[in-house]
């Protein structure tokens, strides 16, 4: 299509239509033209581009604090494995702690179990020791009492034998004999003899035949019963 020109515009430039000059303005005029359409094509283009620039530059950014993250997270993990190692070994110390604590309650639940057994035994003898102390002191009573008749039978002996003496002192000395023995023995028959001799045979009793149990009652003598009836 051929160029149109009004008349203002040969006019104004003062040139003749179709010379040298005009076509080289239009062709100016229309390599500005591609220019300026080109330039707002790259404009655009410049704009997605640096939009896209944005964009990333903020995903980098974004790359970035997740990378920190990323990080500090790992270094979490780092440290949270290395509390979880100590945890576990702290477990295993305290697993191990209780096996022995338990075999250590089971000794101290034989220990008391047996101190407990012990504790029986010795009360057990206690009672029987207190049972044995207060048969003992009754016993200590009877040996008194029986102590107390014995010197009462002796003073009484002894009586017998003073008036045996005075009866004899009375006689007189006349009466004197001499005994003979079944086994061919002569002995002297005085009254003082006799007295003396009854006397011995009557209170030659010791303490020693008294025999003291603490497994069964008081036993005396028959000796010593047969004087206690007289």
């Amino acid at each position: 299509m051929a160029n149109v020109h009004i008349l203002q515009d040969i006019n104004s430039k003062g040139y003749r239509l179709g010379s040298t000059r005009e076509v080289e303005l239009e062709e100016a005029l229309r390599d500005s033209c591609i220019t300026n359409s080109e330039l707002n094509k790259n404009f655009k283009n410049y704009q997605k581009a640096y939009s896209e620039f944005n964009k990333i530059k903020q995903l980098s950014s974004e790359i970035d604090t997740l990378t920190f993250q990323n990080n500090q997270l790992q270094i979490s993990n780092a440290e949270y494995e290395v509390k979880n190692i100590i945890h576990l070994k702290k477990i295993k110390s305290y697993q191990v702690m209780i096996k022995i604590l338990k075999s250590k309650l089971a000794l101290a639940q034989k220990d008391a179990f047996s101190i407990q057994e012990n504790l029986s035994k010795t009360e057990s003898e206690n009672l029987f020791i207190k049972f044995k102390m207060g048969e003992f002191k009754q016993i200590e009573v009877e040996l008194e009492c029986v102590r107390s008749k014995l010197d009462h039978l002796k003073s009484e002996t002894i009586s017998k034998s003073v008036d045996s003496l005075a009866c004899s002192a009375i006689i007189g000395e006349t009466d004197k004999k001499n005994v003979i023995m079944p086994d061919s023995q002569t002995v002297s028959s005085t009254p003082e003899f006799l007295a003396e001799g009854w006397l011995t045979s009557k209170i030659d009793i010791s303490l020693d035949d008294i025999h003291i149990s603490f497994d069964m009652p008081l036993s005396i003598p028959k000796s010593v019963t047969s004087y206690l009836a007289q």
